[in-house]
């Protein structure tokens, strides 16, 4: 890191060796990094200043455990967050925003409780951009080894297992569950209050509506079992030639109701 003594950032706080020595020691920060404009040679009152940040577990006992944790240039962690060790937390994450639960009163969306927070296991990875939401009134929970891809929406009150991949552009609606080792491909959408097995397979852009089964593969919009899925990708494949020999069927069936309307006349003649 470089010095800057007594560079003003607004009136009454420089930033300084000494200033920042306090500060990190004031916040059980391990290591503290400057990026942006603050490594340029033109820093000054008008420049932007990006953090990133290792704490110390001992500092933070019943809240934050970030032995070797590391928190990226504004992420944003709510009150009463909680994180396990070994995580790494990405640019522009979000954990423990209001969940998006609302009731109508009077014609009008009421913002419903937002009492809980969010508990994060040892060794997670959450992406840049990444949004968990706050449980309403207990925990939100990501667990121990879960990685999570940028642009992931969790809503308010899921529970995330051990070991699951949560790829880019997941939206986990408020309430689901997850076992063990789940694999949630990108732009997977989950329903609200639902259970995905230990070992799912959820493909890209599963639109999920049921319960998904231990260990099972899932894919399409509604999701269906693979075997499923494909038999329906076969039969829509198939439908221009079923089509064409339905009106084959339908040709050979005018003409003969036409033969057979002509002879019935003529026996009636000859009678």
């Amino acid at each position: 890191m470089g010095h800057h003594d007594g560079v003003e950032l607004r009136p009454g706080l420089s930033l300084d060796d000494a200033f920042l020595a306090a500060f990190a020691s004031a916040h059980g920060i391990r290591r503290l990094a400057l990026y942006g404009s603050a490594l340029r040679d033109d820093f000054g009152s008008g420049s932007d200043i990006d953090l990133l940040v290792e704490f110390r577990p001992e500092h933070y006992p019943d809240k934050l455990n970030l032995s070797v944790t590391t928190v990226f240039p504004n992420a944003v962690l709510y009150e009463n967050t909680i994180v396990g060790q070994h995580v790494i937390i990405h640019a522009n994450a979000v954990l423990g925003g209001y969940g998006f639960g609302y009731s109508t009163v009077d014609g009008r969306h009421k913002l419903g409780s937002q009492l809980g927070h969010v508990e994060v296991g040892d060794h997670v990875e959450i992406g840049a951009s990444t949004a968990i939401d706050r449980g309403t009134y207990g925990a939100t929970v990501i667990g121990n080894g879960t990685k999570i891809d940028n642009l992931v929406q969790i809503g308010h009150n899921c529970r995330i297992g051990r070991h699951n991949l949560i790829c880019s552009q997941v939206g986990i609606a408020g309430s689901c569950s997850t076992g063990e080792y789940v694999v949630m491909a990108g732009q997977v959408g989950l329903a609200d209050h639902l259970h995905i097995g230990d070992g799912a397979l959820l493909g890209a852009k599963a639109g999920v509506m049921t319960d998904a089964l231990p260990g099972k593969r899932y894919l399409g919009a509604p999701a269906v079992e693979e075997r499923q899925f494909f038999r329906s990708i076969s039969l829509i494949q198939q439908l221009p030639e079923i089509r064409r020999q339905l009106h084959e069927v339908q040709r050979a069936v005018i003409r003969l109701a036409g033969d057979g309307g002509g002879e019935t006349d003529e026996r009636k003649d000859a009678a």
